[in-house]
C-alpha cells in the first residue's frame, strides 16, 4: 500500500512538470519576465527535490516489500502443512517445500506434473471427482486419500486435501489451491481403534455369558447372541425393549414376580451404583420354562457427569446348577426308587405335626405299613422285579391317600402315611382303602403274576399318646408288628399293651442272633477293591461286615445293623471289625507294605464314646500298624447329626496320620454347608448319583459339581456303584480320583485278597 501511495505522488509531480513544460512551450521564454522565469525555476527545483524524496521513499518501500515477500515465502515453504496450486486440469503449478518433503522429491520435479501421478491408483478416482466438483462449482471440497512417496515405492501416506477454487472476474475457475495435511498418525490410530473395536466385538459376541447395554431410559441398545438365547428372543424382538416389556417375565427365587422398577439394571441406573449377584428366574419362550440367572449391573458415566448414561449388564446362566440344587433338595427329601417322601423328610414333618398337637391340641394319625411276602418276589424274580413292584405299588398307595396326606417310603418294603388333621375314624377309612387297593394289585413280570399283602399299624397322633417322633415310630412299628402277628394283611390300631409283646418276639430276636454270632465268631470281614483312576501304583480296599447264620448263609449288614444300632450293640460290632482288621493286617506285613489305605466304617455311637476312641489308639499301639494306612469312613448322616463329635475324632486321629472319608456324600440336605468344617481327605460320592450318570445329565452335573468342589477344598473323590466300563470312563473324564463297585471288583473275604498279594511283588 505504501508503494502504491508513492507511485501516486510521483504521477502527480510528473503531471505538474508536464504542465510546466506545456506552459513554457506555449510561451516564449524570451518573452517571459524575470519574475516569471524565477518562479518557473523555483517550481522546477521544488519538483526535483520532491522527485528525489519520492524516489527515496520508493526504494525504501521496495526493500520492505522484498522483506515481506521473503517472510511470506518462508512461511509458505516451511508451513507444517503442504500448499500447492493446480491448473484446472490438475497440473501442479506451485508447491511449498513441505509438500515436496511429503513426497520426497525436489520442487522442480513437481512443477507441471499431474498431481494424480503421486496418488495411489486405488484413490485416483477420488482425486478426479473432487477436481471436477471444484471446477464445476467453484466451491470448497475435501477428501482423504493416499500419496505415493518417492522415498519408498511401496509406502504411502494418508493425507487430507482441502480444495479451494481460484475464480477469475468472469466467475470461471482458472486455478485450484490445495491444502494438504498429513493424517497418517490419525489413520493409524483409527485403524487401531477399529481393530480394538473388532476385537472387543468378537469378545462381546463370543462371551459365554449373556451381556447387554441399556441406555439411561432403560432401553436395550446392544446385546450379544448369548443374551438373546437366554431370553429366547430374536435380536429384533430384544433390542429397543425395556425392562417393563411383557416379554420380560422375571421371578425371584421364591417364585414371586420381580417388579420391573426393581430389576438390577434399573436400580443401577437409578442409584448410580453397581448391583451384584442378583439371582432371578427369566421365562424363556423357546425353552418353554424359566432359566435361572445371576445378574450383575454396572452403571457407566460420561466424564464430568453424575448420572449414568447407560448400564452394562451380565447374565450368568445357572439353570443347571439350580436344577442340580433342586434335585439335591428333592433327593434329600424323596426316595430314589419310588419318588415318595423319604424317612428324613418324614421325620421333619412328623415333628411339625407333633408340635402342632402340643400347641393346638389338634389330632392327626400315622399308618406304618409293611408288605407281606415281598421277599418271595426278590427270591423268585430278582431284585429288578422287586424294585419295579415297589415303584408300581408306590403309585397305588399314592392314589389311595388324601391329597394332604404325606406318603413315605421308609426303606426296604416299609411305607408310612402321615395324615394331617385326621381323627382315628377317618384314618381307619384311609387305611382300609389302602388295604383294599393293595389286595387288588397284581404285577405281571415275565409271565409270572406277583401279588403282595400289607400289614398296617395305625397310631393316633394326640397329646395323650405322642411324646416325640421317635416314640411315634416305635408305636407305629409295634402296631404293624401286631398286625403281622395276628395273621398279616390287616390293620391294627396301636395300644400301649402291644409294645411288650413286640419287644419279646420281634427285635430281640436279632439281638440274640447278633450276640450268638459274636460268641461263636460267625462274623466275617469282606473287602472290596478301590481303584485309582490316574493309574498310580497302590492298593486300596474297603472292609465290609457280614454275618454267617446257622446254616452257613451269608447275611448282609442291612438285615442286622438296624437292630444292633437300636439295642446298643453297634459298638461291639465296630470293636470286632477294628480288632479283626488290625490283627489280619499285622499278620500280613507284605500286604501292608503294598497297600495305600484300608477303609473301615465307623458308627455314630462309637464316634461319640471316648472309651471307643481309646480302644482304637490301643490297637494301633498293640499291632504297630502305621496310622497312615487306615482310612476311617463316616456316613454323611452321622457327620451331620454328630458334627462336633465327628470333628473332634477326625482332628485327634488326623494328627496321628489317619485318613478320613465322608461316605454317601450328597445324600444329605446340606452337604456343602458343613463340608468345609469337616477336615476329611476323601468324599465318597453317593451311588444314587453314579449309577445313572451315563444316561442322566442331572446326575452327571451333580457328580461333576461334587468332584470340582471337593478338589477346590483339597479333597479327593471316590465314586461308588461303578458297575460298567461306561460309568468308569465317564468318571475318569470328569476327573474323579477313585472308583469302587462291581465293575472294579466284587466284595470277597478279606483273607482271599491277603493270600492273593502275599507272594506278589
Amino acid at each position: 500500500m505504501k508503494e502504491k501511495g508513492l507511485l501516486s505522488d510521483k504521477q502527480q509531480l510528473r503531471a505538474r512538470a508536464e504542465k510546466l513544460t506545456v506552459s513554457v512551450d506555449k510561451r516564449n521564454i524570451a518573452q517571459m519576465s524575470a519574475d516569471d522565469v524565477a518562479l518557473l525555476l523555483h517550481d522546477l527545483e521544488t519538483y526535483q527535490i520532491e522527485l528525489e524524496m519520492q524516489n527515496e521513499d520508493l526504494r525504501t518501500a521496495q526493500i520492505e516489500l522484498k522483506e515481506m515477500h521473503d517472510e511470506y515465502a518462508g512461511l509458505y515453504d516451511f508451513a507444517p502443512i503442504g500448499y500447492i496450486t493446480l491448473s484446472k486440469k490438475g497440473l501442479i503449478l506451485q508447491s511449498n517445500l513441505t509438500f515436496t518433503k511429503m513426497l520426497g522429491v525436489f520442487r522442480s520435479k513437481l512443477i507441471n506434473k499431474p498431481l494424480s501421478a503421486f496418488i495411489n491408483k486405488e484413490d485416483q478416482d477420488i482425486l478426479y471427482k473432487n477436481l471436477k466438483r471444484v471446477v464445476d462449482t467453484q466451491g470448497k471440497h475435501s477428501c482423504e486419500l493416499r500419496l505415493r512417496t518417492c522415498i519408498d515405492i511401496n509406502s504411502s501416506m494418508w493425507v487430507s486435501l482441502d480444495f479451494v477454487s481460484g475464480v477469475t472476474p468472469d466467475n470461471s475457475c482458472d486455478q485450484i489451491r490445495l491444502i494438504i495435511k498429513d493424517i497418517s498418525k490419525r489413520k493409524k490410530t483409527e485403524e487401531k481403534l477399529r481393530a480394538n473395536e473388532k476385537k472387543y466385538r468378537t469378545l462381546f459376541e463370543n462371551m459365554a455369558q449373556g451381556v447387554f447395554y441399556q441406555n439411561a431410559d432403560g432401553i436395550l441398545v446392544d446385546c450379544n447372541s448369548a443374551a438373546i438365547e437366554l431370553f429366547g428372543l430374536t435380536a429384533d424382538q430384544f433390542l429397543g425393549k425395556s425392562s417393563s416389556d411383557p416379554d420380560w417375565r422375571v421371578i425371584r427365587e421364591d417364585g414371586t414376580v420381580f417388579p420391573a422398577e426393581e430389576h438390577p439394571s434399573m436400580e443401577a441406573l437409578r442409584t448410580g451404583k453397581p448391583v451384584k449377584n442378583v439371582i432371578v428366574g427369566l421365562f424363556n419362550p423357546q425353552r418353554k420354562g424359566f432359566v435361572w440367572l445371576i445378574i450383575n449391573a454396572t452403571p457407566q458415566f460420561k466424564e464430568g457427569e453424575e448420572k449414568p448414561y447407560q448400564v452394562f449388564v451380565t447374565l450368568q446362566d445357572i439353570t443347571e446348577r439350580k436344577q442340580a440344587e433342586h434335585k439335591l433338595s428333592y433327593q434329600a427329601k424323596h426316595d430314589a426308587l419310588t419318588g415318595l417322601i423319604n424317612r428324613y423328610e418324614f421325620e421333619r414333618r412328623a415333628n411339625r405335626l407333633i408340635e402342632d398337637v402340643r400347641v393346638n391340641s389338634s389330632e392327626h394319625a400315622l399308618c406304618f405299613m409293611d408288605l407281606d411276602q415281598f421277599k418271595v418276589i426278590n427270591d423268585t424274580s430278582g431284585h429288578i422285579a422287586g424294585d419295579e413292584l415297589l415303584r408300581q405299588l408306590g403309585r397305588i398307595l399314592h392314589q389311595s391317600v388324601r391329597n394332604r396326606d404325606t406318603l413315605v417310603r421308609l426303606g426296604g418294603d416299609e411305607f408310612a402315611v402321615l395324615m394331617e388333621h385326621c381323627n382315628l375314624v377317618q384314618a381307619k377309612r384311609v387305611a382300609q382303602t389302602i388295604l383294599k387297593n393293595v389286595n387288588a394289585f397284581q404285577m405281571n413280570w415275565n409271565g409270572r403274576i406277583h401279588r403282595v399283602g400289607i400289614s398296617i399299624g395305625l397310631v393316633p397322633v394326640t397329646q395323650q399318646l405322642t411324646a416325640d417322633s421317635s416314640e411315634l415310630m416305635k408305636q407305629a412299628d409295634t402296631a404293624c408288628y401286631m398286625a403281622k402277628e395276628l395273621g398279616r394283611n390287616r390293620i391294627h390300631v396301636y395300644h400301649h399293651k402291644d409294645a411288650a409283646l413286640v419287644q419279646r418276639r420281634g427285635e430281640m430276636q436279632w439281638v440274640s442272633r447278633i450276640n450268638q454270632a459274636l460268641e461263636l465268631d460267625r462274623f466275617l470281614l469282606y473287602a472290596q477293591p478301590i481303584e485309582q483312576l490316574d493309574d498310580s501304583p497302590g492298593i486300596h480296599f474297603e472292609l465290609l461286615l457280614r454275618m454267617q447264620d446257622e446254616t452257613g448263609a451269608i447275611i448282609t449288614p442291612g438285615a442286622f445293623l438296624p437292630a444292633a444300632e437300636r439295642y446298643n450293640l453297634i459298638e461291639l460290632l465296630d470293636s470286632w471289625v477294628i480288632q479283626r482288621a488290625f490283627k489280619l493286617l499285622s499278620d500280613n506285613k507284605n500286604f501292608l507294605k503294598k497297600v495305600d489305605f484300608i477303609s473301615i466304617n465307623l458308627s455314630g455311637p462309637s464316634l461319640s464314646n471316648p472309651g471307643f476312641l481309646e480302644f482304637i489308639a490301643r490297637q494301633f499301639n498293640l499291632t504297630d500298624i502305621s496310622s497312615s494306612k487306615i482310612c476311617f469312613e463316616i456316613t454323611e448322616t452321622i457327620a451331620i447329626s454328630n458334627l462336633e463329635v465327628a470333628t473332634t475324632f477326625i482332628q485327634k486321629f488326623g494328627e496321628l496320620g489317619c485318613r478320613f472319608a465322608l461316605d454317601d456324600f450328597g445324600s444329605g440336605l446340606s452337604s456343602f454347608g458343613y463340608l468345609k468344617n469337616l477336615p476329611v481327605d476323601y468324599l465318597k460320592i453317593d451311588g444314587i448319583f453314579v449309577r445313572d450318570i451315563v444316561n442322566d445329565p442331572i446326575d452327571y452335573a451333580m457328580v461333576k459339581s461334587i468332584n470340582e468342589i471337593a478338589h477346590v477344598m483339597g479333597k479327593k473323590t471316590i465314586a461308588e456303584f461303578v458297575e460298567s466300563t461306561e460309568i468308569k470312563d465317564m468318571l475318569k473324564s470328569i476327573g474323579v480320583d477313585y472308583v469302587q463297585g462291581y465293575r472294579i471288583g466284587k466284595p470277597l473275604l478279606f483273607e482271599e485278597y491277603l493270600l492273593k498279594y502275599k507272594y506278589t511283588r
